[in-house]
């Protein structure tokens, strides 16, 4: 993506889009789920997927009032042994976003709301 990994003040990518574009298509629109691809660090201990992720998602909580969700990320640890597992991608993720892993930290809470005529 080539995003900036320390900066979130609507970067300019080395695709010509900017930190909003990814925002609005990961999370801003309505039907986005956001689900990024989290597989390696670049040099090595250096989580740069990551780092981009978290800083779009700062920049949705500047300047969009609203940071990003995240779903789950992608890894792709099946196809190269050498990447990250889904374990760590989250790692990384959690890390310079903010959020934890999902599984371990959200739990159903049942309607406190009666149905009507109880």
């Amino acid at each position: 993506m080539g995003c900036p990994g320390n900066v979130d003040d609507n970067a300019a990518c080395s695709d010509s889009w900017d930190q909003y574009n990814y925002w609005y298509l990961s999370w801003g629109d309505p039907a986005a789920f956001a689900t990024p691809e989290i597989y390696y660090n670049v040099p090595p201990g250096t989580p740069i997927n990551a780092e981009q992720w978290g800083e779009i998602s700062d920049y949705g909580a500047a300047y969009q009032s609203d940071g990003i969700v995240f779903t789950a990320p992608f890894s792709q640890h099946e196809r190269d042994s050498d990447s990250l597992t889904a374990a760590q991608a989250w790692d990384d993720l959690e890390t310079y976003s903010g959020q934890s892993d999902f599984r371990t930290t959200w739990s159903y809470q049942p309607p406190t709301s009666k149905s009507p005529g109880s």
